[in-house]
């Protein structure tokens, strides 16, 4: 049964949420309903920058940077408050898009020290090279500090999600994968 084996992958921590997300696009093709399938394909091949992020994909994060001075003196890991930037350029030291497909993120939530980097544009970092100074020292490279736990909370969003709609639809359709293909223009309609 189908929403049988959505509902144990979704419950299932150790299962791919990949797999779930695959199952997610067969049942899309039952019902007809071209909103999952749509969903479904963007959170398995990820997201375009013109794309309007579900909020479960926009991470907090801190925005860090490693200086120079003379000498060859150095800062590192300095962390860089949003407010010293532009409040067009804020974001990058406030908000992560997660816009990547979801297995690349499976991937990364088993980062061993807690946190990943995203690196800032290059472009962006020659920018602010001296716009923000720190006593004689000058940006060199910055990046946005990903916390893996956040990266975990996304990926459980999507599992909950999942969870949530295949419940739902059992009750209201039926766990029969039968009942699922015969499904009548007016349950199509409910279900989305």
């Amino acid at each position: 049964m189908l929403l049988d084996d959505i509902i144990n992958l979704a419950t299932d921590n150790q299962q791919s949420i990949t797999v779930l997300l695959r199952k997610c696009i067969v049942l899309a093709h039952h019902l007809k309903n071209e909103r999952l399938k749509v969903w479904a394909n963007k959170e398995l091949d990820g997201y375009s920058r013109d794309d309007n992020l579900p909020p479960y994909r926009l991470l907090t994060i801190v925005a860090k940077g490693d200086f120079s001075g003379s000498f060859g003196r150095q800062l590192r890991n300095w962390q860089i408050p949003a407010v010293l930037l532009e409040e067009r350029h804020r974001d990058w030291a406030t908000t992560c898009p997660l816009i990547h497909g979801i297995s690349a993120y499976e991937d990364l939530s088993n980062a061993d020290d807690g946190s990943v980097q995203s690196p800032w544009d290059p472009n962006l970092v020659l920018y602010y090279q001296r716009r923000i100074s720190n006593q004689g020292f000058y940006l060199i490279s910055a990046w946005q500090e990903i916390s893996t736990s956040g990266i975990v909370g996304m990926l459980d969003s999507v599992r909950n999600r999942v969870l949530n709609m295949a419940l739902e639809i059992q009750t209201e359709i039926g766990d029969n994968d039968q009942d699922l293909k015969k499904i009548t223009p007016a349950e199509s309609k409910k279900v989305d």
